[in-house]
């Protein structure tokens, strides 16, 4: 063999082994976690930065990258990655969304120690935690509050309504998507007696249930998790139309379909202390019955109670604009 030739042999023969021995000992890419921001900044603390090695699970130290987002960002992003996800986990998404998305199965002994008080079948999205959405009202503002939904929207009274944006708070949407479902033949003078009685629709939760302490309104759509302990003159009504129970999942997408690491994702939220941190800090109902809250054993829960349809998000805020019209 010629000389020049012997020395090109070797040189791509030692290039191949350096190259090959780099790209082992590379570290894996991270995984990236899209997580409701809400749910995020309650679980911060018990969140960790990597998945350490466990035998027959992980086999090399693997950082997690939690990028929180909003109700309407994380939508936004599902629906824009559909084919081509960003992320490998998502977490916090309302089940009424899963009928857009795309996602890949995960093990099912994940669930095997899950409980929830409605039916779940699916075995790509996994239920994570759990609300009943209602109404509540002040009892120094007002004696005695519609005790219906279609009281709520066709009879005039001194009733005032505050809720958060639908198209930018999740409990804002749910409110008006249980509206529009439960209220079909609703007419627009109906309508019209539902916008007379609503007071204020700030941009976040956060601002609606401040300005529903202060007494700016005398009904305000809440989960009853969230309403535990804010005083004997705050109560509850159970509408006779039912009320939505809103459940929310985890899901690995179809990026991280073969990825197993993905799946001890899905397992941390599960967790005890994980699910700890849901029912004490987060205030909704976890999937782990070992998991106790004194203050949910007790709480009142409605009698009729529907999970809701799977509708396009934008139908419902496009008839919720129609019905709100002048």
């Amino acid at each position: 063999m010629k000389r020049p030739l012997r020395l090109l042999c070797q040189f791509l023969f030692g290039a191949f082994f350096l190259f090959a021995g780099t790209s082992e000992s590379q570290e894996p890419a991270p995984l990236k976690v899209y997580i409701r921001d809400s749910l995020y900044h309650s679980l911060k603390k018990a969140l960790p930065a990597t998945l350490s090695p466990k035998e027959g699970n992980i086999s090399q130290k693997r950082s997690i990258e939690w990028i929180p987002l909003s109700s309407l960002e994380l939508y936004s992003h599902l629906k824009r990655e559909e084919d081509r996800p960003v992320a490998d986990v998502v977490i916090g998404v309302e089940s009424e969304y899963i009928a857009e998305m795309k996602g890949a199965s995960f093990p099912t002994e994940i669930r095997e120690n899950l409980y929830f008080p409605f039916q779940w079948k699916n075995e790509t999205f996994l239920p994570l935690y759990y609300g009943y959405l209602a109404v509540f009202y002040n009892t120094q503002k007002i004696f005695i509050p519609s005790q219906s939904l279609w009281e709520l929207v066709s009879v005039k009274t001194d009733e005032t309504l505050i809720f958060p944006d639908p198209h930018v708070s999740n409990i804002g949407f749910c409110f008006v998507e249980w509206l529009m479902g439960s209220l079909p033949h609703a007419k627009q003078e109906n309508w019209a007696v539902l916008k007379s009685k609503i007071k204020n629709i700030p941009s976040s939760w956060e601002a609606a249930y401040n300005l529903f302490l202060k007494g700016e309104a005398s009904l305000i759509a809440a989960y009853t998790t969230v309403m535990v302990g804010k005083g004997a003159h705050i109560k509850v009504i159970f509408y006779p139309e039912g009320n939505p129970i809103h459940i929310f999942v985890a899901f690995k997408t179809l990026k991280a379909a073969q990825d197993p690491d993905s799946d001890e994702i899905l397992k941390l939220f599960t967790s005890e202390n994980i699910q700890k941190v849901i029912a004490h800090e987060f205030g909704m109902y976890p999937v782990l019955e070992d998991v106790r809250v004194e203050d949910f054993i007790n709480l009142a829960k409605p009698e009729k109670v529907f999970m809701p349809p799977l509708i396009s998000r934008q139908e419902i805020l496009d008839r919720w604009k129609k019905n709100m019209r002048e």
